[in-house]
């Protein structure tokens, strides 16, 4: 292909390899903030350049969508999160995005008169049963499309996905993607989604990617390495502390100057 011709194609590329690497290096330098200056959530926000929001009241268990997904609150009705008031970590609650939290004001479960959520326990069970319902519905159109049948579906416009940039695809469906065989295409994959009941993919067509250079692999695999260390160590100490009584001793000139004396 002619320079030119393929110039816009070659242009995008460096340019989206260069957001994947800025986006790495900032996620990393935002998840150190978090965890280092855990009783606020400024540094980390300036940092990033973001704005930080205040949430309504939120229920343990009930995820309320973006950001507030299952993963989120999880981290957020923490014993650390809702007793400490510290930041949770860092998490990933859609492709390249990620949020982290802490706990203004928590009050615990109570017991609520049958009155006050009568209307919100029905809607809960329709929306139950509505996604039910769907997920028996999607489940019987893959077997269809599967076994080479062509049932009536209104198909949206196709868009490519990477194992990094997967848009708001669920990371469950981006598995099943990627473990669907190539040599026979179209193949067709579908997932439940926790909030909108049931999603069809159609994959038409798979190209190799760009394999990352032995420089950045070898980067990668340094930051994996100090990631899992640090997190082996701090689960370490915290189990030291709850097994052994521990002294610290300091040196006799330390003790005198921290107190004044000469």
């Amino acid at each position: 292909m002619p320079f030119e011709e393929a110039r816009e194609d070659i242009i995008n590329k460096l340019r989206q390899q260069k957001a994947v690497d800025l986006f790495a290096e900032l996620a990393e330098k935002f998840s150190n903030t978090v965890y280092e200056q855990s009783d606020t959530l400024k540094p980390a926000a300036d940092l990033a350049g973001a704005k930080i929001e205040q949430s309504g009241w939120l229920v343990k268990g009930v995820a309320a969508g973006e950001p507030w997904t299952a993963k989120m609150l999880q981290a957020i009705f923490t014993d650390e999160t809702v007793k400490n008031k510290r930041n949770t970590a860092a998490i990933e609650v859609a492709a390249n995005t990620l949020v982290a939290a802490r706990i203004l004001e928590y009050k615990p479960a109570a017991t609520r008169a049958l009155g006050e959520v009568q209307e919100m326990i029905r809607q809960k069970l329709l929306h139950q049963q509505a996604l039910e319902l769907t997920a028996k519905q999607g489940n019987a159109l893959l077997e269809q499309l599967q076994r080479g049948d062509k049932p009536a579906l209104n198909w949206t416009a196709a868009q490519t996905v990477t194992r990094a940039q997967h848009g708001s695809l669920d990371k469950e469906l981006v598995r099943k993607i990627f473990q669907a065989d190539a040599a026979k295409l179209p193949q067709y994959v579908g997932a439940e989604m926790p909030q909108n009941g049931y999603m069809l993919l159609r994959i038409d067509a798979v190209k190799e990617g760009d394999k990352p250079d032995d420089a950045k692999r070898a980067g990668y695999a340094q930051k994996l390495r100090e990631m899992t260390g640090e997190e082996m160590f701090r689960a370490y100490l915290a189990d030291a502390r709850q097994q052994a009584t521990i002294k610290v001793n300091l040196p006799e000139t330390a003790s005198k100057n921290e107190t004044g004396q000469p």
